[in-house]
C-alpha cells in the first residue's frame, strides 16, 4: 500500500508542531524570559527561541525539493469567527 504524501506530511506537521507546543510550555519558553536574560548576559535562551523557528523553514523548503508542497484553498474574511 503506498503512503500518501499529503495525510504523511499531516500527520508529521501535526506531531511536531504538538510537541513544540508540549515543549515550550514545559520549559516555560517565551520571548519575555528569552529577552530579560539576554539583558543580564545570557543570550543562549534569546537565540534557542529565535533559531526553534527556522526548522519551520527548513521542513517547507524540504517539501519544495521534493515535490511535495499543496495548494491550500483560502476563503473570505467573515464575522461568524469572531462571534464564535
Amino acid at each position: 500500500m503506498p503512503i500518501n504524501t499529503e495525510i504523511f506530511f499531516f500527520i508529521i506537521a501535526a506531531f511536531l508542531t504538538a510537541a513544540v507546543g508540549y515543549y515550550a510550555q514545559r520549559i516555560g519558553l517565551c520571548m519575555v524570559r528569552g529577552v530579560e536574560k539576554a539583558r543580564h548576559g545570557q543570550p543562549s535562551f534569546l537565540l534557542a527561541i529565535l533559531c526553534s523557528s527556522a526548522f519551520s523553514w527548513v521542513a517547507i523548503l524540504a517539501a519544495y525539493q521534493i515535490g511535495a508542497l499543496q495548494h491550500f484553498t483560502a476563503y473570505a474574511l467573515t464575522p461568524l469567527p469572531f462571534i464564535g
